[in-house]
């Protein structure tokens, strides 16, 4: 069970983190997804949750012999995850609004991405994880 945790909880993590820095930094934003007004951080939230997930399993197909709580240690590990997600998150990103990485920036959906990824790795396997399930 605590593997399966891993593909729920790091996920919601990096679209918490995402959608957080969104809204703070990108205020009363929003972006037309198919006709509905979707809030910025929402959006970006769900874009970074998608490419966490495709991180996560980029991770245990490409990385095995490494666990996914360790993947901060290992440079090309982590560098790999926080590209999946960068560009997963740019993808989904564009899916919804094709508009959308030229109005926000594609440097900054990239940075967002990596940044999450990153931040939802440390966040996750040291602090949420133990908390949720023990060590």
């Amino acid at each position: 069970m605590s593997e399966n945790i891993d593909f729920i909880g790091k996920p919601l993590t990096s679209a918490v983190i995402a959608g957080g820095a969104t809204s703070v930094l990108m205020p009363n934003k929003v972006l037309n997804v198919y006709g509905y007004k979707v809030p910025l951080p929402v959006a970006v939230g769900a874009a970074v949750g998608v490419g966490s997930i495709l991180a996560e399993v980029a991770h245990q197909h490409i990385f095995p012999n490494i666990h996914v709580g360790n993947k901060l240690e290992q440079p090309l590990s982590s560098l790999m995850a926080g590209g999946v997600n960068a560009g997963a998150a740019a993808g989904v990103l564009y899916a919804m609004n094709p508009g959308s990485l030229e109005s926000l920036g594609f440097g900054k959906v990239i940075a967002a991405g990596f940044i999450a990824d990153a931040g939802a790795d440390y966040i996750y396997y040291n602090l949420a994880k133990p908390m949720l399930v023990g060590k």
